[in-house]
């Protein structure tokens, strides 16, 4: 072992419990949702206390070795929580633990979404949390703060964040909150692990009905342009703060088919007459909309399809849905459906997200990720799958290619989107820094000097400061 991660491995197996190639352990803790996203360490380290991930950095800054910190494994981008040096898991940061009046919970950085809300079932209080089952805690809070089925009643998940246990480059163990250090609280909000390891969270909870109403419709492409239109005129008229959607034009690569999900929430057993009406009159391929729990609604998400497939998600941010821009992602879906046929293509997805003013109204300008209403802006996704690494290229030029055609869609239809941030949780590993973080980017460049003043999180992945 004569690299430094090597070094770091046999130094860090003396402390913490460590694994090498081909044990269980090793396996299982590496694995990433996205086969491109993982790398194969040196070793894997399982530290259970945020002060043993302090006795780990320190030793990573005395080796200057490469590492990674992953929560659930959802990265997409290439080494952002993956590497061939010290790989660090969360997993064992799995606490769930609900506070004895209900009103805020601790939330250890390695749990999934789906494993949080089977913890919270039955208490009536829920996080504001991932859309997705398996999305980890830590990388949906740390890097864009989180878009939830709550946003529109409560803000982004990172607006309900009490306290961070943070663990400082140095190695310090340090408890975060708005009144001990707000430079720092606000510093976090969207940075990633350029400030630390955030072990754990307190979360502000909300209400969380025994019933909520929800599931998906999938509709054929025929139908693409009326519904277009449905969409659009519900992201311009929903005022219901309890109603969300989330519908995706998905083309199956394999067989150049494309459909259209609609993901349907609402806070409560049964949405008032009229809220989505238009959705449900549209004859449909097949619908599981019904009154149900929200670990039902959630674990009912078909997001497992892609798992094990190779992935880049880039955002495309906009401040309005019109007809046409919304027929503009439908027909990208169509059109790359059947050129990724010749690609190892599997499932290209064009989300639209559509949220009420009220998921807006939760922030300020102070957090690094800019999410407040000034900078109101629909994160809307393109997420692409493949099988061969060979394809890589293609399908990298391919993401960039279609957020530049459907932003150019945006600004012909009269939006000025140069406001608008990148979604760091979207954003393709190459990214300019200026898009996600805008105006905060030159502030969280020198504040990220004087917290990290040797680099120490240079040494792992992602958007770094």
């Amino acid at each position: 072992m004569s690299t430094a991660a090597g070094k770091a491995c046999k130094h860090l197996s003396s402390m913490v419990y460590t694994s090498y190639a081909l044990s269980p352990n090793y396996l299982l803790e590496r694995q990433h949702a996205a086969s491109n996203a993982q790398d194969l360490p040196t070793c894997v380290v399982e530290p259970p206390t945020p002060e043993e991930v302090g006795q780990i950095l320190k030793v990573i800054a005395q080796f200057r070795a490469p590492f990674a910190v992953q929560s659930g494994g959802h990265a997409t981008n290439p080494g952002f929580s993956s590497t061939k040096g010290v790989h660090i898991t969360l997993s064992r940061f799995n606490q769930v633990t609900l506070s004895a009046d209900g009103l805020t919970v601790d939330v250890g950085s390695g749990q999934s979404w789906g494993d949080v809300y089977k913890k919270l079932e039955g208490t009536g209080r829920i996080a504001v949390g991932g859309r997705v089952a398996s999305v980890g805690v830590g990388g949906f809070l740390a890097y864009g703060g989180g878009y939830s089925f709550h946003s529109n009643q409560y803000g982004l998940g990172v607006d309900l964040i009490q306290a961070y246990t943070l663990v400082l480059p140095n190695g310090t163990v340090k408890t975060v909150t708005s009144t001990s250090d707000n430079k720092l609280f606000n510093a976090l909000k969207g940075s990633g692990n350029n400030f630390g390891v955030i072990t754990s969270f307190k979360l502000k909870t909300v209400p969380l009905p025994p019933q909520i109403w929800g599931g998906q419709i999938i509709y054929s492409e025929d139908k693409f342009t009326q519904l277009s239109s449905i969409i659009a005129s519900f992201s311009s008229n929903n005022l219901d703060a309890k109603a969300a959607i989330l519908p995706s034009f998905s083309g199956i690569l394999a067989d150049a088919v494309t459909v259209l999900i609609v993901q349907m929430f609402y806070d409560g057993p049964s949405p008032p007459s009229g809220t989505f009406d238009d959705f449900l009159n549209v004859p449909s391929l097949s619908r599981d909309v019904k009154a149900r729990t929200f670990v039902d609604f959630i674990e009912a998400t078909p997001a497992g399809a892609v798992n094990g497939l190779r992935t880049y998600f880039h955002p495309i941010p906009v401040k309005a849905y019109t007809p046409t821009l919304v027929k503009a992602f439908a027909d990208i879906a169509s059109e790359y459906a059947l050129k990724g046929t010749l690609q190892t293509g599997a499932i290209i997805a064009a989300s639209v997200e559509p949220f009420t003013a009220g998921a807006f109204a939760h922030a300020s300008g102070l957090e690094a990720y800019p999410h407040d209403a000034q900078h109101a802006c629909f994160p809307s996704l393109i997420g692409v799958n493949w099988i061969s690494p060979f394809s890589d290229g293609y399908w990298q030029t391919a993401a960039e290619n279609i957020v530049a055609r459907l932003t150019a869609t945006a600004i012909k239809e009269g939006q000025d989107v140069s406001d608008c941030p990148y979604y760091p949780n979207y954003s393709l590993f190459n990214t300019n820094l200026q898009k996600i973080y805008l105006g905060n980017l030159p502030a969280l460049q020198a504040y990220k000097k004087q917290i990290d003043p040797s680099n120490i999180m240079g040494l792992a992945g992602g958007f770094k400061l």
